[in-house]
């Protein structure tokens, strides 16, 4: 199960959401400038940083080595945390709030 933080603050010009699953070494944070990043929760380096979004990250959903990632620009995008790289991406006509819990 996936446990989700929203409203940390690392600087006055980005906020943060966090996703971590209990059985994996890993941390997820989305920004609101929208940056993913992924961290080793035992060492604390940074793994794997990539642009996911050109506009603020909502929410943050982590299955195997993909995420999915929705933003306020409407779109969701689909990410192969291995190589960055994005395998699917989505944008709506109306505004999406976030993915179900």
């Amino acid at each position: 199960e996936a446990v989700e933080a929203g409203g940390l603050a690392p600087s006055s010009s980005s906020s943060s959401s966090c996703l971590s699953n209990e059985d994996t070494n890993d941390v997820i944070v989305a920004t609101s400038n929208g940056y993913l990043t992924q961290f080793d929760k035992r060492s604390g380096k940074v793994l794997l940083q990539w642009r996911g979004h050109t506009s603020p990250i909502n929410k943050v959903l982590k299955q195997n080595n993909q995420v999915i990632a929705t933003s306020v620009d409407r779109s969701i995008s689909l990410w192969n945390i291995r190589s960055s790289s994005p395998v699917a991406s989505v944008t709506l006509s109306h505004r999406y709030t976030g993915l179900p819990r």
